[in-house]
């Protein structure tokens, strides 16, 4: 990466979920090139995964959360919603 491009930070909301701890997986390969951090909220993510990226717990319904993000990351360049309802159910 050149030295004045701009690093691309990306938010996965929900990462802790089966398909945001997959993506997070994928994602921390590039991580020479992407700033990546990940929300979490009714499920505790494994400790692996709070050990190797940021997080911050939010909620999404009431919005909890998101302030720090922004305070804490500035503007997301990617957003990536993996997170459902709690009550959701199939």
């Amino acid at each position: 990466m050149a030295e004045d491009e701009e690093r691309k930070w990306v938010l996965v909301v929900g990462g802790s979920g089966y398909l945001g701890q997959h993506l997070l997986a994928a994602l921390a390969s590039a991580a020479g090139r992407l700033d990546v951090t990940f929300t979490h909220h009714s499920q505790a993510p494994p400790q692996p995964l709070l050990d190797a990226l940021p997080s911050v717990r939010a909620d999404l319904r009431s919005g909890d959360g998101f302030e720090t993000i922004a305070a804490s990351f500035g503007q997301v360049h990617v957003r990536i919603p993996t997170a459902t309802p709690a009550e959701a159910s199939i």
